[in-house]
Parts: structure tokens; sequence; C-alpha cells
């Protein structure tokens, strides 16, 4: 069997074989955080004391194991809502827009800045 599969692996191409690489260490990364996030949602639940993660389990066994996927269907399903007296245009391209405070964010720092004293008063006297 081992031989088989030793096989079937070497006779991929490369790209073939970087991308089953590059699919598994995604898939494991993704799951990793999904566990990591769940951890966290079980202590934060047992410190504060609520029903989450800590106490709700999936029919009865493995206690939270099905909330970080829970948490990615109810990010995938969940409806943008439009204000009704919205101009529906510009919600739309803004929600279509990469998010601007990255680029903002800088360029109001150094604004900022720009009106800070970068000398004393003093250095502009001559000592007699």
């Amino acid at each position: 069997m081992f031989e088989t599969l030793s096989n079937a692996w070497f006779s991929l191409p490369d790209y073939g074989r970087a991308t089953v690489w590059i699919l598994v260490i995604t898939v494991v990364l993704i799951l990793s955080v999904a566990f990591l996030t769940l951890i966290e949602r079980k202590v934060i639940g047992w410190m504060q004391l609520r029903r989450g993660p800590n106490r709700v389990s999936f029919f009865g066994f493995f206690p939270g194991l099905a909330q970080p996927f829970a948490d990615v269907f109810k990010l995938l399903l969940k409806e943008v809502v439009i204000p009704a007296r919205s101009n529906k245009f510009l919600f739309a391209s803004y929600q279509m827009m990469p998010p601007r405070k990255p680029l903002l964010s800088p360029a109001t720092r150094i604004l900022a800045c720009s009106f800070l004293p970068t000398r004393s008063r003093s250095s502009n006297l001559v000592a007699m």
C-alpha cells in the first residue's frame, strides 16, 4: 500500500505536488485557527460563566467542536443590509472597495506630526 501511494506521489508533476502541499498546509492552518478560536472562546466563556462553547455540545458529544464551523457558516451566509434611505450606489461601492483605514491612517499621522515643532525657539538665540 505504501509503495502504491509512493509511486502515485512521485508520478505527479512538480506543480501537482506543490498544489497538494499548498492545499494540505492551507487546510491545516485553517483548522488550527478554528480550534485556537474554540479554545479562546471556551476560556472566555468559563471566565464569564456564560453559556457558550464551554457548555454547549454537539448532540451531547464533543463540547464546542461545531462552534468554529458554525462561525464560518454564519459569516458566509450573513446578509448585507442596505439602509432604506441611503444612496445605494455609494453604499454598494463602499462595500466592494478595500478598507481605506490602513491607507488613511499613516497619512493622518504624518499630517498631525507636521504641526509639531521640530526645534526649540531658544536655539535661535545667540549667547552673549
